[in-house]
Formats: structure tokens, sequence, C-alpha cells
């Protein structure tokens, strides 16, 4: 499961300038609507981001070919579970910051 899990941070890592993107959109967002919106925001796209190694892996008969490695389909279930979980999180943790720093500045 440990490579499976390199295999798709290297993927989501390639897509790094989009993630800054989306980041930077959601505090800008903030500032313009409710501070609340970005953790929903952000959560949403993080999970997005986690479930879109799915059509990586589909893309040019990928699962043939990680089913011949010792893995099983349980594991690989498993793995994209707990993958989009700690993507929710992660990107939820993000957007929490972002909203607290926004609620800061905020004049009361």
């Amino acid at each position: 499961m440990k490579g499976l899990f390199t295999k798709d941070l290297l993927l989501i890592t390639g897509q790094k300038r989009t993630i800054m993107v989306i980041i930077l959109m959601g505090a800008i967002m903030s500032l313009s609507f409710d501070a609340s919106v970005i953790v929903i925001y952000l959560t949403i796209l993080g999970t997005m981001f986690s479930v879109s190694t799915l059509s990586y892996d589909e893309y040019d008969n990928g699962y043939p070919f990680l089913l011949t490695l010792p893995v099983s389909r349980k594991t690989y279930v498993r793995e994209k579970y707990v993958l989009a979980l700690l993507g929710a999180l992660l990107f939820m943790a993000a957007g929490m910051i972002i909203s607290f720093a926004v609620a800061a500045k905020a004049p009361a």
C-alpha cells in the first residue's frame, strides 16, 4: 500500500501549480464571501484531487498493470479511500487556517 500512496502522491504533486491557484482562489473568495466558505470549498477540491488519481490509473490500461503487481483489489480500494480521506483532511486544515487568518484580520 505504501507504493500506491507514493504513486498517487507523485501524481498529485505534479499538479502543484493547479493546487496553488485553487488555494489562492479560495483565499480571494474568503475575502468576498463568508470566511467559512473556504473550508467547504477546499475540502471538496481536496477530495476531488485525490479521487482524480483514479482516472490516471484508468488511463492507458493502468488497471491491468497495477493488478499484476503484488497488490490486491481490496488493498487498492482501501488505499483510494484513505487517500481521499487524507486529501480532504489536509485541504480542510488549509481552509481552516486561511479562514482563521481572514477572520482575525477582519474588523469586528
